[in-house]
């Protein structure tokens, strides 16, 4: 009768390791793996597209505050750049893995609520993106 015990709860508890293991501890794994993937990618494509920008500047143009991450929630690598032109202050956010901007903002003359206005909008979707 004890032995019989003893083998129930042996198996109960073998049972629950190995339920642990599959359906706990093997998808938090796999998706750390995927996460360092993504994140070593986005680092690839952000320094790329800041080399590019720098090896063939715009004349025009001065790019000088670069930041690009990975954004897991979006699953995105996303690249934040500020331009300037003339008066002018350019803000940009886009996506690294399709090329297409998300957003940008242009700091230029204004009547002040547009200004204020457009600026309230770029700086919530910063926010929403984790810059």
């Amino acid at each position: 009768m004890k032995n019989n015990k003893f083998i129930s709860v042996a198996v109960i508890i073998i049972a629950l390791a190995i339920g642990y293991y599959f359906v706990i501890y093997l998808p938090q794994k796999n998706n750390q793996i995927r996460l360092d993937e993504n994140l070593v990618k986005c680092n690839e494509l952000g320094g790329k597209e800041k080399e590019f920008e720098q090896k063939n500047p715009n004349i025009l143009v001065d790019t000088t505050v670069v930041e690009y991450k990975y954004n897991s929630k979006l699953n995105t690598c996303l690249y934040y750049k500020i331009s300037y032109i003339k008066n002018s202050i350019i803000r940009t956010i886009k996506d690294l893995y399709t090329n297409k901007e998300i957003i940008s903002y242009t700091d230029e003359p204004l009547s002040d609520n547009d200004a204020i206005q457009k600026e309230e909008v770029f700086g919530q979707k910063m926010k929403e993106l984790g810059f």
